[in-house]
């Protein structure tokens, strides 16, 4: 059966199924907020019963938003605080993780515009000496190459102690000087421009480029470049690691089993330019708008064109997606996925995000001038089994059938 028949069938009555180990109560009045979208989109009913459906699934809550030339649709289903019974609300706001690195990404890009750093200047000419001998590849790996995830350099995740310190201090504030520490005097994993792995260090080490090169934080460049111009009035960076009050409960399904465990303060350890930000789907929208049109003012029009274009590496490609899906990724260009859709007009350019407690995703469909943000207030064990279908396969039944 498809997903447009089986939705209009299960209606919008679905309850959440799971339950919460320890639930952390805090005030209802921290998740008010207002929604400044009209529904207008003449499928409004079904994407709604679509997000409800994965909630009565097992997800605690998701926010989504659909735009195409038919009109708009920003829905949400599920709990924004299980403890407290607070329902998700569009408006509410939500770890996006890793799509952060495409926010670090325009500002890098922005640099280079300003004639600040060229792409492919090696990475330690804006490094502390220090610093260059202590990271392999930094010598040789170029901007462009941290961009494309082609630069070879390892990442914490590759250093035991980094899950030991985790496992033993789960609140700890990891600055990205934190995170560099870990990965001092480990080995390259590959040659620049040889391969393409993902790693979050990439983006940790453009964060501190982009610090070093203008002499400002992080959060004051996102606020000064991007978060002001667009009017972004609802996204944040918590480089200072102080969670925002109106924040939805982050969760956590460790046992894989839909017993969720609540890691709101555990996630905001995290803070680097590689997955720090704040944002609900409203403002996801401006931004990703505003970067992948042409016209959109963040980035010239060359920029904006080559944002998803993957260049070829001699060797093995981890970021091309091994699974039988209809939506794949298909390698990653300026710090940005190239999307693969079943059908080529169902391509696109996006991110996606997870953090302990949150699942982020972003696209945009040019063929078809469609835009898609969801945010999930869960993550890991049958969550990530239940976002990865939705994302993977049936959003493109949703969105084009």
């Amino acid at each position: 059966m498809k997903i447009r028949s089986f939705l209009l069938l299960i209606g919008i009555t679905l309850s959440w199924t799971a339950c919460v180990k320890e639930p952390i109560s805090v005030s209802k009045t921290n998740y008010n907020c207002t929604n400044s979208i009209e529904n207008t989109h003449p499928n409004s009913d079904l994407y709604q019963a679509f997000i409800q459906g994965k909630v009565a699934e097992g997800i605690p809550g998701i926010t989504m938003l659909i735009e195409s030339p038919e009109g708009i649709w920003a829905g949400a289903a599920g709990y924004a605080d299980i403890a407290s019974q607070i329902p998700m609300e569009v408006c509410n706001i939500s770890r996006i993780g890793s799509i952060t690195k495409t926010f670090t990404s325009t500002l890098i890009l922005q640099l280079h515009a300003q004639g600040l750093l060229q792409l492919d200047d090696v990475v330690s000419k804006y490094l502390s000496e220090e610093m260059v001998t202590k990271i392999a590849n930094a010598d040789k790996a170029t901007i462009e190459q941290l961009l494309n995830h082609t630069s070879g350099l390892a990442d914490f995740s590759d250093n035991i102690q980094y899950s030991v310190d985790i496992f033993n201090n789960p609140k700890r504030h990891w600055t990205a000087k934190d995170e560099l520490n870990y990965i001092y005097n480990l080995p390259a994993k590959f040659e620049p421009g040889t391969k393409r792995q993902y790693t979050n260090i990439n983006f940790v080490l453009l964060g501190v480029i982009a610090e070093n090169i203008t002499g400002k934080t992080g959060a004051v460049l996102y606020e000064e470049q991007i978060f002001a111009p667009l009017g972004m009035n609802n996204t944040y960076f918590n480089q200072d690691n102080v969670i925002p009050t109106q924040i939805v409960r982050g969760y956590g399904d460790e046992e894989s089993n839909l017993t969720l465990i609540d890691r709101t303060e555990m996630t905001f350890a995290h803070s680097s330019m590689a997955g720090g930000i704040v944002s609900n789907v409203a403002d996801l929208k401006t931004y990703l708008k505003a970067v992948t049109k042409e016209d959109g003012g963040l980035l010239n029009a060359d920029m904006a064109a080559q944002l998803a274009i993957v260049k070829a590496v001699n060797g093995e490609d981890k970021t091309k997606s091994t699974k039988d899906l209809l939506f794949k990724i298909n390698g990653i260009g300026l710090g940005w996925f190239n999307l693969k859709g079943n059908q080529s007009n169902r391509n696109a350019i996006g991110h996606g995000g997870s953090m302990r407690g949150y699942q982020s995703f972003i696209a945009y469909f040019p063929a078809s001038e469609t835009t898609l943000c969801y945010l999930i207030n869960g993550n890991d064990g049958k969550l990530d089994e239940l976002e990865d279908e939705m994302r993977g396969n049936e959003l493109m039944s949703l969105l084009f059938e």
